[in-house]
């Protein structure tokens, strides 16, 4: 087989693939009259070559993209004895073309376990264009070889104006910001820097509504948060969240198996997907989002898979009986971000290897229904008067805090902001939601609630003295308990009291979008702005929404 030689052509081992992988092959030419020859990819595990052609694979229909400008192939292909499913995925509108490798089945998984090392060599008309050494592979893990990497098309301003990205502000010039997150190059089966184990708390960069490299990129496209959110976004490929169904070709349909479960210890599910451990812990409450941006600004379907993708793994790690559900409000919370997200920017028209518009439409329409029916609707005083989504009695005691008598209104903060991003990018029927949700955040930093706006967004929250006496009945009664079992204190009721800001550029958040969408609040935004500039925190650019800022 001839090697390929010119500098077009790539060799990528340890190299790193999100940027590396993607400087091989011709960019954006158009096609000669008569098509290319076939991709091959000739992958050896154990000793063995499987050969997978293009030219013998299922076609499984074009993705048009209206961002980029293309329109791009895919074939499946599959090889007896191999474990891998490859696509093979050419542009119809230009010479450029990738490989996608994944592991793993929904239905024919009783042998679910990761793959050791393995290499790929993939060629056309005799020539290698590429040869790549995976480290391993994971079970529902990908990852792609591409010829050239989707330019960034998208712009900025014109998707802040049509309210797809968040309300972000250029800081101003000379302001001490915070540090820029770490480049760590992508590699195969690696996480760029995203946290494996995602369960661990605090403020993490890979957290928000946007991760921090891409709210960095929207405010002033730095060159290195620009290339951590590409990277990053092929590491989404690493996570093990790829449940395609192997009969359709898409994501598991949840209308189709309304009982499809990968719930852990839970064999109810029909079918019950049989997963394996990995390095990477997924976790629902502290999940980034690493593909919806990408794909706003590439329209590379590869990212729009890792969205549904994503949003297929949160519902279906959900309980049977329990779906939809809220666990966590910030699980909820970023179910929802991404949820909506897929509802959102899903084209009216996809090919079969991808879930339509409608189909994630239904989704958001039945946890709405859930949301309202439970929460905003319901008349019990921790919901009516607090707008509260925490489940009092799950909570054990935390120092001062007695168990059964608390709620996090920080987490709040994260679900108000989120449907108010969902309302402003045109999801209008969450606005009654986000009225019920902004209630809480209005209170906490009024003047003449009865709760002092210097401990707007604690920690923790009581709502009632112990867990056999009722909840109280207004923000006063409130605020009585805090100060007299759990302590909190405050010197001037105007002035924040805690050392630690983050919260409250949570509860800003939420107060920017109520002000986005109407609702004035001149002075609470005015007053959180001015408590986070009088001390010059270094608000993270990812909670760095709307004007008043320094």
């Amino acid at each position: 087989m001839k090697r390929l030689t010119r500098r077009a052509a790539l060799s990528t081992g340890a190299a790193s693939l999100g940027a590396a992988i993607a400087t091989g092959g011709r960019k954006g030419s158009a096609h000669a009259a008569s098509p290319p020859d076939p991709l091959i990819a000739d992958v050896t595990i154990d000793g063995k070559t499987y050969e997978y052609r293009e030219d013998t694979g299922k076609n499984l229909g074009d993705f048009v993209s209206n961002i980029g400008g293309f329109t791009q192939g895919c074939v499946l292909s599959l090889v007896p004895g191999s474990p891998l499913n490859v696509f093979f995925r050419p542009d119809r509108t230009s010479d450029r073309a990738e490989v996608v490798f994944e592991l793993g089945q929904l239905f024919n998984n009783a042998a679910a376990a990761n793959l050791g090392a393995y290499t790929v060599t993939i060629s056309r008309s005799g020539q290698v264009l590429a040869t790549v050494t995976v480290p391993v592979h994971y079970w529902f893990s990908r990852w792609r070889w591409q010829s050239a990497p989707r330019p960034i098309v998208g712009n900025v301003a014109t998707l802040m104006s049509q309210n797809l990205l968040p309300p972000y502000a250029q800081p101003a010039s000379g302001l001490s910001l915070p540090p820029a997150s770490k480049y760590i190059p992508y590699t195969v089966m690696g996480l760029a820097g995203v946290n494996a184990y995602m369960p661990e708390t605090g403020e993490r960069d890979d957290i928000g509504l946007l991760t921090e490299p891409q709210a960095h990129y929207v405010c002033n496209a730095d060159s290195t948060a620009t290339q951590i959110m590409r990277d990053q976004a092929e590491a989404a490929g690493t996570v093990p969240w790829h449940m395609r169904d192997e009969n359709t070709n898409a994501p598991v349909n949840f209308s189709q198996y309304p009982k499809a479960c990968w719930y852990e210890g839970q064999k109810l599910g029909t079918p019950f997907v049989l997963t394996t451990t990995t390095p990477i812990t997924i976790d629902g409450a502290h999940q980034p989002a690493l593909a919806y941006v990408p794909y706003l600004l590439t329209g590379d379907p590869y990212h729009l898979e890792d969205l549904q993708f994503q949003a297929t793994w949160n519902y279906g790690s959900l309980s049977l009986g329990y779906r939809p559900t809220l666990s966590q409000t910030r699980q909820f919370a970023w179910d929802m971000r991404t949820l909506g997200q897929c509802a959102r920017i899903t084209p009216a028209t996809v090919p079969s290897w991808l879930l339509s518009q409608s189909y994630w439409a239904t989704l958001m329409t039945k946890n709405r229904l859930f949301f309202e029916t439970n929460y905003v609707n319901n008349p019990n005083f921790v919901q009516s008067v607090f707008k509260a989504t925490d489940n009092l009695a799950s909570h054990d005691a935390d120092g001062k805090f007695p168990a059964g008598t608390w709620c996090e209104p920080w987490e709040s903060e994260f679900l108000a902001a989120v449907c108010g991003w969902l309302v402003s990018m045109g999801l209008t029927e969450w606005r009654p939601s986000f009225d019920w949700l902004i209630n809480s955040t209005v209170a906490r930093t009024s003047t003449g609630s009865g709760w002092p706006r210097a401990q707007s967004t604690p920690y923790e929250m009581m709502l009632r003295a112990s867990a056999t006496l009722p909840i109280a009945q207004t923000w006063a009664e409130a605020w009585t308990f805090n100060n007299t079992i759990a302590g909190l204190t405050y010197v001037d009721p105007n002035t924040w009291a805690v050392s630690d800001l983050t919260y409250l550029t949570y509860t800003r958040g939420a107060l920017v979008y109520a002000n986005q969408l109407g609702i004035t609040l001149t002075d609470n935004l005015s007053w959180a702005s001015g408590q986070i500039n009088s001390v010059k925190w270094k608000t993270a650019y990812k909670w760095r929404l709307g004007a008043g800022l320094a």
